[in-house]
């Protein structure tokens, strides 16, 4: 029994050693599935966190990413604008093992940027940070071969300005995020993002853009002016193929220009625009039948009104015609004309040439005109406008009113967007076919004997004003400073472009003993037409021919009866 008795204890102390065992088995076991869990969990949370930040660097990265913008093309189809693809470089902070390590190989790569400023951006516990933006595909390469976890690559587009400067202020640019913020991307910023409204084409050209500017440039350089600009209109449908405004910018880096750089001179800025006004007061007094060619006034004295004295630059005639007047530019001659017409008129007359109006050109920079208003418009008022001062205007409106002494009278809005013959239509009339043929025969004698000689081109029968401006400061003018202007129609007999050109204040130099129009704008003018006629298609004309001759002769008497009157 006692047998039996050890027997049974013996097994039940086995079987409770199994349950033993067996407990510490399963604990093991629980421990290790534990220890699993444990793990899981924490690679688990790693990845969410992982994805998470990735997720929201994606959604960061797409909603940064530029949206691809259409082309812009000009006249002819040469691209002027164009998305290209690139890569940008950005980093996950949060994964970076090391940002001094990183800071310092990136610097290497990228000379420009500063090494503390990097590991800094690096260091910090952010799920996005910008390393570079479009960077090249060499330097990807290096980075790439770097092999650093938390360096990432992005796809995405750069605006790239395939001519550089030569339309920085008529395109405009873009921030880096792709958005409009001056010029045609500004203005059309949601047409040019729209995929399906496919290229924007404009009326410019290149080729006559790219000989403005470097004619400009000469003269700029030549006479030490401040600046210049230039616009090339197609007299009868208003579309602009070439407009310049000097200095420009480079479009791919507009925060590195200067104020003056980024200011379009065309569009917006405004100015007392001095003796090429003249043609608007003589195309007037011919219209309204105030004045005829057969006209003379007495010029040989200033005209004095109140603390104001009107006076000639210099005394050619004691007496004029109104060609006289037109051709060797008097100011006293004009605002005796201008009195003929009435101030009521001449404030009629000048608003429906548009000068009072807004453009309605695509840009966003557009400038508005300044003048006096109606109670406060004087006979003086009338007297110094006809000659260019006490009103200011864009050179934009001016040559939108001008071309119209040229055309058979018509007004068109300028544009810079190719139009359908169709839809090209004037805006008013103003002037009849009888006065625009009279002032074409009196720009014609202006270039052939009068102040616009230097502007004469071989080949092609150029007509033009003259003009030179001094320009506004507190309190009066500068005795110092001045804008030399010159516009210009070609061929004069048949006109297909009108052209303004100014130069802000050129000084004189060995070549010219003075810095007016007549010696720097106008023969500036004769060379940028001598070089853009063949590529506008237009053929060069006999001047002897007997046709055109009498196409252009002008019947006046300069020894008519003298009219001799005080004002």
């Amino acid at each position: 029994m006692n047998f039996f008795s050890m027997d049974k204890l013996l097994s039940k102390s086995s079987r409770t050693t199994h349950i033993r065992s067996t407990d510490v088995v399963y604990h093991r076991l629980y421990v290790i599935i534990f220890v699993f869990i444990f793990a899981f969990t924490l690679v688990a949370s790693k990845l969410v966190r992982i994805s998470t930040s990735r997720a929201s660097l994606l959604v960061h990265a797409e909603l940064n990413q530029s949206i691809p913008r259409n082309e812009i093309v000009d006249r002819n189809g040469a691209l002027l604008a164009v998305d290209l693809s690139m890569v940008s470089l950005y980093a996950v902070p949060r994964i970076l093992q090391d940002p001094v390590y990183t800071a310092d190989k990136l610097a290497k790569i990228f000379p420009e940027l500063k090494k503390d400023e990097l590991t800094k951006t690096l260091s910090n516990e952010k799920s996005f940070a910008w390393v570079k933006r479009n960077i090249t595909p060499k330097q990807q390469y290096q980075v790439n071969n770097l092999g650093i976890p938390g360096l990432e690559f992005e796809k995405g587009v750069k605006r790239i300005y395939t001519q550089g400067n030569l339309f920085s202020h008529i395109l405009g640019y873009v921030d880096t995020d792709g958005n409009g913020i001056a010029g045609i991307e500004k203005q059309y910023d949601s047409i040019l993002r729209d995929s399906k409204n496919g290229k924007l084409q404009l009326s410019l050209d290149i080729r006559v853009q790219n000989i403005v500017k470097d004619e400009l440039l000469k003269y700029i350089n030549d006479y030490t002016a401040k600046g210049g600009m230039g616009i090339i209109m197609d007299a009868n449908n208003g579309e602009l193929v070439s407009m310049v405004s000097l200095p420009d910018f480079d479009p791919h880096y507009p925060n590195k220009a200067t104020p003056e750089s980024l200011f379009n001179q065309c569009s917006l800025g405004v100015y007392e625009i001095g003796s090429i006004m003249k043609g608007i007061t003589i195309a007037m007094g011919l219209e309204t039948k105030a004045v005829s060619l057969r006209d003379v006034y007495s010029v040989k004295e200033p005209i004095k009104a109140s603390r104001f004295v009107i006076h000639d630059f210099r005394i050619r005639h004691t007496h004029m015609s109104i060609p006289q007047i037109f051709m060797h530019s008097s100011n006293i001659g004009t605002a005796m004309v201008s009195l003929e017409v009435g101030k009521e008129k001449h404030r009629k007359f000048l608003r429906s040439f548009g000068f009072f109006d807004p453009l309605e050109i695509e840009l966003p920079e557009k400038g508005m005109p300044m003048y006096p208003s109606e109670k406060n418009w004087s006979d003086i008022s009338t007297m110094t406008i006809s000659f260019g001062h006490g009103m200011a205007i864009t050179p934009l409106h001016f040559i939108r009113g001008a071309a119209s002494l040229i055309n058979g009278g018509y007004v068109y809005e300028p544009t810079l967007f190719k139009t359908n013959e169709k839809d090209s239509k004037p805006i008013t009339r103003v002037l009849s076919e009888e006065t625009s043929n009279i002032m074409r025969k009196l720009m014609r004698l202006t270039v052939e004997y009068g102040s616009g000689k230097k502007a004469n081109t071989k080949g092609y029968l150029v007509g033009g004003k003259t003009g030179s401006a001094e320009k506004s400061k507190k309190g009066g003018y500068s005795k110092s400073e001045k804008l030399s202007l010159f516009f210009s129609a070609f061929p004069i007999n048949d006109p297909k472009y009108v052209m303004l050109i100014i130069l802000d204040d050129p000084r004189p130099n060995a070549k010219a003993p003075f810095s007016g129009g007549a010696w720097t704008a106008a023969p500036l003018s004769g060379k940028i037409i001598s070089r853009i006629a063949p590529i506008l298609n237009v053929k060069p004309i006999d001047h002897d021919d007997p046709k055109i001759k009498e196409q252009l002769w002008l019947e006046y008497d300069p020894d008519a009866e003298i009219i001799e009157k005080s004002f």
